[in-house]
């Protein structure tokens, strides 16, 4: 990875569908703002995308808009529809691999473990953040729970569980 002035440039993906409901069953809600301001203490968000049904999440929707995250609009279809967030956010992350090659780091901010796929691919193409930095990034989200962290010991990206 590329040292730069203002360290790595990050792109940050986000399934809210899954980490808003696990947030609210386990914490109450999820605080945006928390998660982005610890993101940019690690670099330069160049990339800020979040994917749900936002008439569902409708409170959610200022604190994004002002942490500058483009919403991406899906609606509730069923449980059929369940995984149209997490194909969404693997296609865009993956597209953004070749478009904007100066991004060093993918945070991907997700409720589940259903992105070991993209992560690994993100992997084979030089993206991620150091092995160091990892722990550090992730902590704050799992107060306590260690039993969640399994599948972010292996660098180098960040994938962020609620």
């Amino acid at each position: 990875m590329e040292t730069r002035p203002n360290g790595p440039q990050i792109a940050v993906f986000i399934d809210f569908e899954n980490v808003a409901t696990s947030a609210e069953a386990n914490f109450g809600d999820f605080d945006v703002t928390a998660v982005m301001d610890l993101l940019r203490t690690r670099g330069r968000l160049l990339i800020k995308r979040a994917y749900g049904d936002w008439g569902r999440f409708h409170r959610y929707r200022r604190a994004m808009l002002e942490n500058g995250v483009d919403l991406f609009q899906l609606y509730s279809m069923g449980v059929q529809q369940k995984n149209r967030a997490d194909v969404r956010l693997a296609i865009d992350a993956l597209e953004t691999v070749f478009t904007r090659p100066s991004i060093d780091v993918y945070a991907i901010i997700s409720g589940d473990s259903d992105f070991t796929e993209l992560i690994h691919k993100l992997r084979d193409h030089g993206k991620g953040v150091p092995p160091d930095q990892l722990a550090q990034l992730t902590q704050p989200f799992y107060r306590g729970d260690t039993s969640r962290t399994s599948a972010l010991t292996r660098p180098p990206v960040c994938h962020c569980r609620c």
